[in-house]
């Protein structure tokens, strides 16, 4: 039988020293039975072999957000039970059965035991697992000592966003696939069948209108079809390229985002929901405002209003008081301070600032603020979709309903010119 490697935790019984090795053995009884005299043995994991180790790397893509925050809950309460972050992930490596997601608790098991100094800088390692959001909160909690409720609602909140994600894919992906079979059709009677019409009536001035605009439409697909597609290609990958690589093309982008119409205010909404939802649960928490913002503006993409909370953290270093910074914008007095710019983060957010001063229970304030805001957003989300299903529909029915119209007239155009055509 071949021997395979193992990983052994094992307490040295005569100086008590815990102590980490590796063996080859036929299995885990033969390593019990040739160490059980000198060691206490108390953990035995087996190795994968080079074959198992490469099929972990090609399968680790399959991870879902869903196994992430799982994997999430179980930490968060081991955690909170006190059980060490080390000891849980070898429990959990120990009992996961998807194979990607044992890859990734043991790369985060190799990131502890080379070093550890918080739980911060262990995940913030694997930006491909852990987003920028769920960094913060790990932050915030290990300066106030409520990690893993942290974690725990962060997975909450989470799962309704990814709720919300699913459902907006789930149209986009229906309607796109409906999208190219529409598409594929028009193509078809496009290049194909109007065409043949078209021939019916050379010769003829009593070819219908549309029938003449679509044939030229046709003819140009045929002509430059392939260069129209080739240069679509190359415009989204050049505006793909300059969006990552560009800073102020991003940052233009970005604005123009925030300006349109039901797009821009569901993201002014999504962003005061952020803010809200960092402010109210951190200094509910106790967490400085400044390192609050800190962590707000690292997660923040959008240019626009990563700038915005710059500018808002910058104020408060200088003494401004929260409430006075918005209304003093709006009024545009004169100040030492600078304005926070109109247009981004929703006006009603000053109410909740005032009544959050005046009460003195600022976090809660915005945490019930939040929620509000929340539902809004979700009901915000609705909508856009509502108007682009809108949208979508009646451009299919306009493609459709003007090839049908060109069929049609040309057929009635034939039944009644018949004889003078022939």
């Amino acid at each position: 039988m071949f021997k395979h490697r193992y990983t052994i935790t094992a307490i040295n019984k005569t100086t008590r020293d815990e102590c980490v090795m590796e063996v080859s053995a036929k299995n885990k009884d033969a390593i019990e039975e040739s160490l059980g005299n000198k060691y206490i043995i108390q953990d035995i994991q087996k190795k994968p072999t080079e074959i198992e180790q490469t099929i972990d790397r090609l399968s680790v893509r399959s991870v879902t957000e869903d196994d992430i925050l799982k994997m999430l809950q179980f930490l968060a309460q081991a955690l909170g039970r006190g059980v060490r972050l080390r000891k849980a992930l070898e429990f959990l490596l120990a009992s996961e059965e998807k194979r990607s997601v044992r890859y990734v608790i043991q790369q985060i098991l190799d990131r502890i035991k080379e070093q550890f100094t918080s739980y911060y800088d262990v995940f913030k390692d694997f930006p491909e697992y852990f987003d920028h959001s769920f960094l913060g909160i790990v932050r915030a909690g290990e300066s106030t000592g409520t990690l893993a409720d942290n974690i725990l609602q962060y997975i909450e909140d989470r799962r309704k966003m990814l709720s919300q994600k699913d459902k907006i894919y789930g149209i986009l992906i229906k309607r796109g696939a409906l999208f190219f079979v529409v598409m594929a059709v028009a193509t078809i009677i496009l290049t194909f069948v109007i065409p043949q019409f078209s021939k019916l009536f050379e010769g003829s001035d009593h070819a219908p209108d549309i029938l003449i605009i679509l044939n030229g439409v046709a003819a140009g697909i045929k002509k430059y079809g392939f260069i129209v597609l080739l240069t679509l290609a190359g415009g989204i990958t050049a505006f793909v390229f300059f969006v990552k690589q560009n800073y102020q093309f991003k940052k233009t982008f970005d604005r123009l985002i925030v300006r349109m119409p039901v797009v821009g205010d569901v993201l002014r909404t999504y962003y005061t929901c952020q803010y809200l939802y960092f402010t109210g649960t951190l200094l509910i928490k106790n967490v400085n405002y400044i390192k609050i913002m800190d962590i707000l503006i690292e997660q923040t993409h959008n240019i626009p209003f990563k700038e915005v909370f710059e500018i808002m953290r910058e104020n408060v270093v200088k003494g401004v008081a929260l409430p006075d910074m918005l209304k003093r914008s709006e009024q545009k007095l004169k100040t030492s301070y600078r304005k926070v710019p109109r247009g981004y983060l929703l006006p009603s957010l000053t109410q909740a600032l005032e009544m959050g001063a005046a009460t003195g229970s600022m976090g809660q304030i915005l945490y019930d603020a939040f929620l509000s805001y929340e539902v809004q957003l979700h009901q915000k989300i609705n909508k856009a979709v509502k108007i682009f299903d809108g949208i979508f529909y009646t451009l299919i029915v306009l493609i459709m309903g003007t090839l049908f119209a060109a069929m049609g007239a040309a057929m009635a155009a034939l039944y009644q010119n018949a004889g003078s055509i022939i």
